[in-house]
């Protein structure tokens, strides 16, 4: 392979990893809701599990997973809006989830791409190119199309799916700030996931209690195991 063609196929290796990632994500979740229909508490553990992979990879490797930042009131505060939209976007994804397909998800999503670049221009001044207007137009139409052949269609799921790109561009707006940030440089992808996760666990698990999850999974559990024996 030529040096040219190198950053190509990188390129292209890292677009499929993540393409293939988010999707097996999504399939993930929906099998998830599908079994076990209890979406805050569902994403409270996997942010939990995700804070425990991020401090063992620290303990273990700290040249790759840099040390784990400290709680401080400084980072509270200026992380506080993140964390909360962060915490929309999982918990309205789930909530679609319940309702709509896999597919209907990851369709209207793309539709984020329109919210982010009107919301980026209105407070960051970035400028959008007529071509990447044009396919924005086209990822629009077909949007609407699969919406308006979608078999599956449900009102209050396709109601959440705009909770969900709402709160999914605001997130990443403030992401972009954050990140454009002196002391944000210093934490690094691996402390950023750390302190998304960490703070919004509080938050998650209240909004469990909050919809009554505990009570009806101590029903569930029960009744699972026993057709499980």
């Amino acid at each position: 392979m030529s040096t040219r063609t190198q950053p190509i196929a990188g390129l292209v290796f890292i677009f499929g990893f993540y393409c293939a990632s988010g999707t097996l994500l999504t399939l993930v979740n929906k099998l998830a809701m599908t079994q076990f229909p209890f979406p805050n508490a569902v994403v409270t553990l996997q942010n939990a599990t995700t804070i425990a992979m991020l401090l063992i990879g620290s303990s273990i490797s700290p040249s790759i997973f840099g040390r784990m930042p400290m709680l401080s009131r400084k980072t509270l505060m200026m992380w506080a809006p993140l964390v909360i939209a962060f915490v929309a976007v999982l918990v309205s994804s789930m909530l679609a989830l319940l309702r709509v397909s896999a597919v209907t998800l990851i369709v209207i999503r793309n539709l984020t791409a329109i919210s982010v670049a009107a919301l980026e221009r209105a407070v960051l001044g970035t400028s959008v190119s007529g071509f990447s207007v044009v396919s924005l137009l086209g990822m629009v139409g077909g949007a609407v199309a699969f919406g308006l052949h979608d078999l599956t269609f449900d009102a209050q799921g396709y109601a959440w799916l705009v909770v969900n790109m709402v709160a999914t561009s605001c997130y990443q707006v403030m992401v972009k700030r954050i990140i454009s940030k002196d002391a944000s440089a210093k934490i690094g992808p691996f402390g950023f996931a750390y302190l998304n996760n960490v703070m919004s666990v509080p938050l998650l698990a209240l909004i469990s209690v909050a919809s009554r999850e505990p009570g009806r999974i101590a029903k569930v559990v029960p009744v699972f195991l026993r057709a499980e024996y």
